[in-house]
């Protein structure tokens, strides 16, 4: 015992530069053999797509290549009762909301913890859980587990240009849907996803849960430099009639931080302060580096903490009501538009406690 706490504090000491070594090292190796200097590349039912500036990869004049949509093989799945289907038009009801879940970049995970879903969408499922025991509407996941567990990262972000466009073009064929009632849910990479579909329909919301910082961080200069060029990679407030954001691992790739930046929604809110959640205390770091060992980088807790806020926010929004200098809003579900774009930077005791009950 006397070892193991020793251990979990050196990890904790040097745990903050040892992830900053890690998730440098970590794009590098697995960005190799993705890229091409090619302007863009083009599939007979999806169009071409730009694949020069600003979609290189800073410095160089390359940029990295998709999966074809064939082994993509992306999915959409009817979620209802707790059981997945595959999507039917003819039980689609247009008279109802419609909400979609996206997931992230999920290396490696080929296990599923739960008899009627795959561990890579579980925490969709608690989203979709909690909110039909509130509201009835259409609940889509879309699975794009082929696209999103290869190593190469910068391919993966690739990937989600190609099966952006395959979703909305999916959803525009949907008849009588009403684009404006639909809302997406995304998580990471899955954020951004969302965002291309937004680009291509103007979706009525887009929830970011801690959009993909690496690959979508570009300095603050060149939003000025590039204008309405930049805002083509990432989620961005245009891309819906209501853009929201939950930061929970902001900072910079080689400080060991996977979450964007930049505020980029309608609303952005930055739970202690976008990063160091205090749920991810000192006793997780012997965790954390098992974690990394494993390539199971995803499972790191700042990032995924936007999700279990967001869950939570659906059962307890009253605990979720904050407020910046001049305006009040709430965190997560209930979070609604507002005249002008806000930001609230949410101090660490502001936040609502958990429990093993929620």
């Amino acid at each position: 015992m006397i070892f193991l706490s020793i251990t979990v504090i050196l990890f904790a000491a040097i745990g903050v530069e040892f992830e900053r070594i890690i998730s440098t090292l970590t794009y590098f190796v697995n960005a190799k053999e993705v890229f091409t200097d090619k302007e863009q590349f083009c599939y007979d039912d999806l169009g071409c797509f730009n694949n020069s500036f600003p979609w290189t990869t800073f410095p160089t004049k390359l940029s990295s290549i998709p999966i074809s949509p064939e082994k993509i093989a992306v999915e959409m799945l009817f979620y209802k009762n707790k059981s997945l289907s595959v999507f039917n038009e003819e039980v689609f009801d247009p008279n109802l909301p419609t909400i979609i879940g996206i997931h992230g970049w999920s290396p490696l995970l080929k296990r599923t913890s739960r008899k009627y879903v795959p561990k890579h969408i579980i925490f969709i499922a608690d989203i979709f859980n909690a909110i039909q025991e509130k509201m009835d509407g259409n609940f889509i996941i879309v699975n794009w587990k082929k696209g999103s567990s290869t190593l190469n990262y910068p391919q993966s972000c690739s990937n989600i240009r190609v099966i952006g466009r395959q979703i909305a073009i999916s959803l525009d064929k949907i008849e009588n849907l009403d684009i404006e009632n639909v809302h997406i849910i995304g998580h990471s990479l899955g954020a951004h996803m969302a965002g291309y579909i937004g680009k291509e329909l103007h979706l009525g919301r887009i929830t970011g849960l801690d959009p993909a910082g690496p690959a979508f961080t570009f300095p603050s200069m060149w939003y000025d430099e590039f204008p309405n060029e930049l805002e083509k990679t990432h989620l961005w407030y245009s891309d819906a009639e209501f853009v929201d954001v939950i930061h929970s691992d902001a900072g910079t790739f080689g400080g060991g931080h996977y979450g964007l930046s930049k505020p980029i929604g309608h609303i952005d809110f930055y739970p202690s302060m976008g990063r160091d959640q205090p749920f991810c205390n000192i006793y997780r770091y012997h965790n954390r580096l098992i974690e990394i060992i494993q390539f199971n980088r995803l499972a790191f807790c700042d990032h995924r903490l936007s999700k279990v806020y967001f869950i939570d926010s659906i059962k307890r929004p009253n605990l979720y009501q904050f407020c910046n200098e001049t305006i009040c809003n709430t965190l997560g579900f209930s979070a609604t538009k507002q005249s002008s774009r806000q930001t609230f930077y949410i101090p660490e005791n502001n936040l609502p406690k958990f429990n093993k009950r929620n």
